[in-house]
């Protein structure tokens, strides 16, 4: 196992020692497939054994994430997240704009309507008061010429029973 250098390498140097890596990996994957189609019927050896799970090893590591990639990962998350609900609340917001302008529009219709029947049954209602009135107008005459007719037929009557006694 390597020591890490105590100064960081530079950029060429960083890139010179992944191409070194890469080197070995593909080799010790040749190794592994040499070994692989060696007969299946013969039982590895520890090296070979040790190889083939060196070599898995190095191809599955340099994919793993890093902390630095699930920092990344989580900023990215939580910033399309936010991107998320900020559209949803701005949805929302016009939505419900949207719907009290329509709410709006429809209580002033209904006001005007309920103006113009409340002015209809205003109107219906005056009249007939002056239905009842001419109606009552007319019972009073009614009244009167009963009255007056009840009068003369007990003026006859009595008219009758005077000369009766008579």
């Amino acid at each position: 196992m390597a020591t890490a250098p105590a100064i960081p390498p530079s950029r060429a140097q960083a890139l010179a020692l992944e191409e070194e890596a890469a080197r070995t990996r593909s080799a010790e994957r040749e190794a592994v497939r040499e070994a692989e189609a060696v007969a299946p019927s013969r039982a590895a050896t520890i090296e070979e054994r040790v190889v083939v799970l060196e070599t898995r090893w190095q191809d599955i590591v340099p994919n793993l994430a890093t902390k630095t990639d699930l920092g990344d990962l989580r900023w990215s998350l939580a910033k399309w997240i936010m991107g998320a609900i900020a559209t949803v609340l701005i949805g929302l917001v016009g939505s419900f704009l949207m719907l009290q302008g329509n709410l709006n529009a429809t209580a002033s219709r209904l006001d005007t309507r309920i103006d113009n029947l409340a002015a209809q049954l205003k109107a219906e209602i005056r009249d007939l008061k002056d239905d009842i009135r001419a109606t009552n107008a007319r019972m009073d005459r009614l009244e009167e010429k009963l009255d007056a007719r009840f009068e003369a037929l007990m003026a006859e009557l009595r008219d009758q029973r005077r000369d009766r006694e008579r």
